[in-house]
């Protein structure tokens, strides 16, 4: 029989697993494809499919949630395996991720048989810092052992989908929602170069989204984000940071209401769409020049700005990606 993993990977976490999974299939006897759909998004015809992903905000990251909506009908038997990211003693939250992959799927014919979380080390490093290399490891090595499990399950045509909790889920998805459509594009614009960027362009040539631009030899990221967190980690100078100032002008932006100050008065539906179209301009606008200020980073103002919490953080590149 022959099985199609398909996979998309911010960090490294869902590769590893989606590579982990491959193996233990082809040592039980399958023939297997392993498809990563960022180099390859060309569907293949398969008697059985696996899908995994991580797991941004509670969703599907957009790359992958856009895939499953290309992929053609298929009556294919699918199993979905979200990775989430995970800290000592602190599992993570698949929220309507798994919820909308199968919702999708089944729009497309498949019937999903199986459903499961993995709990990789969070890697969410423009937020917080990845767990330590101890527990990395430890939570790595725990995951790995839960894909082989699944893996035979997957052999055996196990049904098991994971259970709902649907006041959660479906809160979450509103969460995902809001951060699929708006929250990860205004996250590459809270990004900086500090001044340990040498412009190598290695952040632009690895982004999936090509949301990355060398403009006289610094980053600058466009409104296509992903929110993968492979700029960050894999930058090999450790030179891109979360900026404080852009991220706290990104979020008092939503506040004012624009439509009073204007002296408009419009109802409540087209006041918060009226407001949140003023504070993405006004934002754009505030953008434009404070990339002014920083594409010269060796004056003091450009230093100041790109100053950061995160420049302390370890980054987090998993056991394959080394």
């Amino acid at each position: 029989m022959s099985t199609c993993v398909y996979y998309f990977s911010g960090t490294g976490n869902t590769a590893h697993a989606a590579l982990t999974l491959t193996r233990e299939l082809q040592r039980l006897g399958l023939n297997v494809i392993l498809k990563n759909i960022e180099l390859y998004p060309e569907p293949e015809a398969a008697e059985n499919e696996v899908f995994l992903f991580p797991v941004y905000a509670f969703v599907m990251p957009e790359i992958f949630s856009s895939y499953l909506k290309m992929l053609p009908s298929s009556g294919a038997p699918a199993s979905v395996l979200a990775v989430l990211g995970a800290m000592k003693g602190v599992p993570g939250e698949e929220g309507y991720a798994l919820t909308e992959a199968v919702r999708l799927l089944r729009r497309k014919g498949r019937e999903v048989r199986l459903t499961d979380i993995l709990n990789y080390p969070e890697s969410f490093t423009a937020v917080i810092p990845p767990p330590d290399e101890e527990t990395s490891v430890e939570l790595t090595t725990r995951a790995a052992q839960r894909v082989r499990e699944l893996a035979r399950d997957i052999y055996a045509g196990k049904i098991t989908l994971r259970p709902k909790n649907i006041l959660g889920r479906w809160l979450s998805a509103i969460t995902g929602f809001l951060f699929k459509h708006l929250g990860r594009r205004g996250l590459g614009k809270t990004y900086v170069a500090d001044p340990d960027c040498n412009g190598c362009g290695v952040c632009a040539k690895i982004c999936p989204a090509k949301a990355i631009e060398l403009e006289g030899g610094l980053p600058r990221w466009n409104l296509r984000c992903q929110a993968c967190q492979r700029c960050i980690n894999f930058c090999p100078r450790s030179a891109i940071q979360t900026s404080p100032l852009r991220f706290l002008l990104s979020i008092a932006l939503l506040f004012p209401s624009y439509q009073s100050r204007m002296g408009l008065n419009l109802p409540l539906p087209a006041a918060l769409i009226f407001n949140l179209a003023c504070a993405i301009l006004l934002f754009l606008v505030i953008d434009s020049l404070l990339w002014q200020i920083e594409k010269r980073p060796g004056t003091p103002l450009a230093r100041l700005l790109s100053r950061s919490y995160t420049k302390t953080f370890r980054r987090y590149q998993p056991p394959l990606t080394r």
